[in-house]
């Protein structure tokens, strides 16, 4: 059987799925900037706002970068977009903005699942096609685990009987895919990495709202009169974008899952972290620790509070040996992530703009956040 040397700094044909996504979008800038050849996703070349951002990513290699229309349920859109293609890096999935429920969320992870299957096909019929490499999410490691000891890695799994249908639409979205690969022809030699971040933060590079940014805007425009006392695990979209590059071409990385991880911080660290900085912008940042017996009271009536109840206190630790050693990525520094993250925010028009925002304050503020105590 023949087998595909995989040269990391050969230029390559890659196709990627949801490209104009958070994830997305990073990913096409840094395969752009290592000089690919990128074929790019979108639900509807009509809708040019959702994507036009991709236009200044990496404006001096925007004639290598070509969009086409594809839709996760729909099969016969696959086989075009993945024609001529050496990678394909999939990071669509469908993620609504509050958590569905009935039929609602059937649907949702019937949609990934499907979704990944489509892509996933038209990847065998594609032979130029050598690896995928596809979006999971830490969730898929560890809902349902309330334990605040046990570190997981990516032999673990999550228990889809607690898990809500966000969770599951991704976790079964990866199961498929594995027993998806395991099951191809063997004259047909396709491989496959996962990769699994945590709560994904840092900048933005689209200018449409969506769950990733939430967080930080409800803070920075004071949406929320207290903070809830729950602990992040964080990875920077940066490195999670390198993270899907990097796994497309590493030996070490097909057949296997990457946790990508950076570290936590309890959302009172953030806030705090957020108010030291921005507060001499004009930035009033909520930092009082919300009572659990107050967000349980909420939470009667509000299912976004309900769905954090169970979560109150727990951390979730994760190793990133396989991030570190078999991709070669040195976590950033979390608080880099945030405050970048916040600027992005507040230049992209996400937040309001006060009246004495100066934009970032260079070397001197990363000094002096990074060493200031929370």
């Amino acid at each position: 059987m023949e087998r595909h040397t995989l040269v990391a700094s050969s230029v390559a044909k890659v196709l990627v799925t949801g490209a104009s996504g958070y994830i997305g979008s990073h990913v096409v800038q840094q395969l752009l900037a290592e000089g690919h050849m990128v074929r790019g996703t979108v639900r509807s070349l009509k809708n040019v706002e959702s994507y036009q951002h991709l236009n200044s990513v990496c404006p001096e290699a925007l004639s290598n970068l070509e969009l086409v229309e594809a839709e996760l349920f729909k099969e016969e859109t696959w086989l075009p977009a993945t024609e001529g293609m050496d990678y394909v890096i999939h990071t669509a999935c469908p993620y609504p903005s509050s958590p569905p429920e009935g039929a609602a969320g059937e649907e949702l992870v019937k949609t990934a699942v499907e979704g990944a299957l489509n892509v996933l096909n038209a990847c065998v019929k594609v032979t130029s096609v050598r690896r995928v490499v596809l979006t999971s999410c830490a969730t898929a490691v560890h809902w349902g685990t309330t334990s605040t000891d046990k570190m997981f890695t990516e032999e673990d799994w999550t228990d889809l009987t607690k898990a809500d249908f966000n969770c599951k639409a991704k976790s079964l979205a990866e199961k498929a895919a594995w027993d998806f690969i395991k099951n191809i022809p063997d004259n047909r030699e396709l491989e496959l990495a996962v990769i699994n971040p945590s709560v994904t933060l840092g900048p933005t590079l689209h200018h449409t709202p969506g769950t990733s940014t939430e967080l930080l805007q409800k803070l920075l425009d004071r949406l929320i009169p207290g903070v809830p006392k729950m602990n992040f695990p964080i990875v920077d979209v940066r490195d999670v974008a390198q993270a899907h590059v990097r796994a497309m071409t590493s030996p070490n990385a097909a057949g296997h899952r990457h946790i990508v991880h950076c570290g936590n911080m309890w959302m009172s660290e953030i806030a705090n972290l957020l108010h030291a900085v921005l507060k001499p912008q004009g930035y009033n940042i909520p930092t009082t620790v919300a009572p659990n017996l107050v967000l349980k009271m909420v939470g009667a009536v509000d299912a976004s509070v309900r769905i954090i109840l169970p979560y109150l206190g727990v951390v979730h630790k994760y190793t990133n040996n396989r991030m570190r050693q078999d991709l070669g990525i040195e976590p950033r520094n979390v608080r880099d992530t945030i405050i970048d993250m916040a600027h992005a925010l507040i230049q992209n028009g996400f937040v309001h703009k006060t009246p004495s925002y100066a934009g970032p304050g260079g070397e001197a503020e990363r000094d002096s956040y990074l060493n200031m105590k929370l």
